[in-house]
């Protein structure tokens, strides 16, 4: 959306402008909120990752076997390896 100059329009004040243009406040708007869930589920999923990565780097640290670490996370040994090697993501 282009910005309008507000002396293109000296007889409205913002909110007539608003009402005039059907100007609205983004973060009402769909496609704003769908933006703010994906970045919290995206935040979330990176969150969970980075746990795990620190969960499998400890059980590690006090001898556990890979194949042990990804029965009880419930994860693929592949996923153990990459986590342990400090790629959370």
């Amino acid at each position: 959306m282009r910005c309008l100059p507000r002396g293109s329009f000296p007889e409205f004040d913002v909110e007539a402008m608003r009402m005039k243009f059907k100007i609205h406040d983004i973060k009402e708007s769909k496609v704003w909120k769908e933006a703010v869930q994906e970045r919290k589920d995206e935040g979330i999923k990176v969150g969970i990752n980075e746990e795990r990565a620190s969960i499998v780097r400890k059980c590690l640290a006090k001898g556990m076997t890979e194949k042990h670490i990804s029965e009880l996370l419930d994860i693929r040994i592949q996923e153990v390896r990459r986590l342990s090697n400090g790629h959370p993501q």
